[in-house]
């Protein structure tokens, strides 16, 4: 198929591009029942968070190439457990994007595949995510690639931020 996967740097030609897939991600997880919306301006201060981090010891974040065109995306960074719990090194796919004119065609398990490969080499003790309880698509693909319900979050908004 042609897919490239590349480390994305701050430097990257596609590096600008990473912003308005992510904004799209964010499209899709509204469509799912995000509770927490993306700020204004919310791609512009997720990249800026991440400027230290992606390449780095603790963090990566990679993109499929397609005919020169940023088709997906995905972002990994290494966290720590409490030390109650054993003070683990634990990967973390804060992001994974694949644009939907794509999806199906393996391009999410390419990604994945290589940040997994990253984690391990990394010494991580496990690689955790987070997935919307109606993101089906989402749950049926991280329970292909091994992954196991653990743990489900549950928000109250305050009503009188609603009004």
């Amino acid at each position: 198929m042609g897919i490239n996967i590349i480390n994305i740097s701050l430097n990257s030609e596609f590096f600008k591009d990473v912003k308005y897939l992510f904004d799209d991600l964010y499209k899709y997880l509204n469509e799912c029942g995000l509770l927490m919306p993306l700020a204004e301006s919310g791609s512009d201060l997720w990249l800026k968070s991440i400027e230290n981090v992606i390449n780095s010891k603790y963090g990566i974040l990679q993109g499929a190439i397609f005919e020169n065109k940023l088709i997906g995306f995905i972002n990994g960074v290494i966290r720590f457990s409490p030390n109650y719990i054993g003070g683990h090194k634990v990967g973390y796919v804060s992001h994974l994007y694949v644009l939907p004119t794509m999806r199906k065609s393996g391009v999410g398990k390419i990604l994945y595949d290589s940040v997994e490969e990253w984690f391990w080499s990394k010494n991580v003790h496990s690689i955790e995510i987070h997935v919307l309880c109606s993101n089906f698509s989402g749950i049926d693909f991280w329970k292909k690639n091994n992954f196991e319900k653990e743990l489900l979050q549950m928000r109250k908004l305050n009503p009188k931020n609603m009004e």
